[in-house]
């Protein structure tokens, strides 16, 4: 029994082994790692380019959202601007109508006191004239003023 290896048997046995293992390397394991390092390349750029793109929707974000704050400040200092022009045409309005009403007050209260001195002169002339009747069924004459 031998233990030693015959070198023309194990010569034999390993051409078609590294023949198969040449071939196996072209046929399968090179497109295999050419198409694994294609999709590693495609995966880290595309990672990048979604990097890229994230940082530039993260400034336009930024950008949008200082437009939108300077918008609503303007809108707040026109609004606060409108008010104030707003109530200072209502103090007008509002004192020009007091101004009106007091007047037409005023006549009111003139054309009241005219008419109560007219009606106490009617009151007082009527009175009178009752008086004078009153007095003339109780004396039952009729009394001359005088």
């Amino acid at each position: 029994m031998q233990i030693i290896p015959d070198p023309l048997v194990v010569a034999l046995q390993l051409v078609p082994y590294l023949l198969t293992l040449a071939a196996l390397h072209f046929i399968i394991f090179r497109p295999m790692l050419d198409y694994l390092e294609d999709r590693e390349r495609a995966r880290t750029s595309g990672r990048e380019e979604a990097d890229a793109l994230q940082v530039r929707i993260e400034e336009k974000l930024a950008d949008y959202e200082a437009r939108m704050n300077r918008a609503h400040a303007e809108v707040v200092d026109l609004r606060a601007t409108r008010r104030a022009a707003a109530l200072t045409e209502a103090d007008g309005r509002i004192k020009q109508a007091r101004g009106h009403a007091d007047a037409q007050v005023q006549l009111a209260v003139a054309a009241i006191d005219a008419e109560r001195k007219d009606a106490a002169a009617g009151i007082q002339d009527t009175a009178r004239d009752i008086a004078g009747d009153i007095a003339g069924r109780v004396l039952g004459r009729a009394l001359q003023a005088g």
